[in-house]
Order: C-alpha cells, then structure tokens, then sequence
C-alpha cells in the first residue's frame, strides 16, 4: 500500500493536555480526550483494511480560527496566511494527540512516524487536514536489489 490516507476532521484544534495521575490513574484532560476520541472516529471512516507496518510520512494543516477581537485588516492578513497562529495549541502537542489517536487504526505505533510536516494556519473554518503518506522499504535482497535497479532507471 502506497496510497496516502486523508484525515479531515472539523473543530478547533486541540492539542494533547498533560497526563494527570488522580487516585493511581492517569487521567488526560476531558477536552484533549475529546478531541482525540474524534480524531480516531474521523480515521476509522477512512482506515484501511490492514494496519499500515513500514515507516510513515504524516502532514498536518491546523486550521484555527483567528480571534473575534483582531481588528478586520489583521484578520483579512490572517485568512490570507500573512499572519500565522502563534497561539496556544502548541503544534508539537497536535501532533501527539494525533499520533496517539491514529495508532491502532491507520498504523500500528506511532513510532513509525520518520518524516512530519505541521503547520498552523488560519481559517473561516477550523479543523485539521492528516495526510499518512506510508514510506515502504525493503524487506529481502531481492527487494532490495530491484528497488535498487528501478531508482538507477
């Protein structure tokens, strides 16, 4: 499978709260979990048949929406990308909870992820766009020899 799977999920935004031990359990915060419960809900709709097992390039597009109160010429700037969201989520803490969301349903672990790409914007209509684009290797001489071969051609 060589495919890329697209993710899109709607909503502001939210990235992945600290871990919280309350009573002997770790507890993630309620909107973190909700945010990543849709996420997973948004890949099962496009997960495929069998989990992805070769390393994974993963885009993210956060789209936010830019604050009521910016003045309009600020906020035409923004929706035009001049102005970016340099604002809380931080864009690590997306990825996380989008890593930790997909694991299970699109690949096995996030520790495939070898190549990232993210990026927060701003938009009229807020959300985030995945796109796991599998990076597959060879797994016997003879793959890899006629890997070889093609990419010499």
């Amino acid at each position: 499978m060589n495919r890329s799977i697209v993710i899109e999920v709607r909503g502001e935004p939210v990235g992945k709260g600290s871990v919280r031990v309350e009573k002997f359990v770790n507890r993630i915060p309620t909107k973190s979990r909700e945010w990543m419960e849709l996420v997973r809900h948004r890949a099962q709709l496009v997960a495929p048949s069998e989990l992805i097992a070769c390393p994974v390039r993963v885009d993210i597009e956060a789209r936010m929406l830019p604050a009521k109160t910016m003045p309009k010429w600020k906020r035409r700037a923004a929706l035009a990308g001049v102005i970016r969201p340099g604002k809380k989520p931080d864009i690590d803490n997306i990825m996380k909870g989008v890593a930790d969301s997909l694991s299970g349903v699109i690949w096995r672990d996030d520790a495939q992820v070898v190549r990232a790409n993210l990026e927060k914007v701003y938009s009229e209509t807020p959300g985030i766009t995945v796109t796991v684009t599998p990076l597959p290797e060879p797994t016997s001489a003879a793959e890899w020899k006629a890997w070889h071969q093609e990419s010499l051609a």
